[in-house]
């Protein structure tokens, strides 16, 4: 993708004028920050606990 002076946009005009990378982009961002939010989560869990 060239423009009229000749010079290719920025990375993130492309992504943003290819929808597939733009979704693939997205599924990314979603997948990894699910997997931050789960460790996060797991991490945050008290050690050790009561026994019934």
């Amino acid at each position: 993708m060239e423009t009229r002076t000749g010079q290719t946009p920025p990375w993130p005009q492309q992504v943003f004028d290819n929808l597939w990378l733009l979704a693939g982009a997205a599924i990314v961002f979603f997948v990894l920050s699910y997997l931050a939010w789960g460790m996060i989560d797991l991490l945050t869990i008290p050690v050790g606990g009561a026994a019934p």
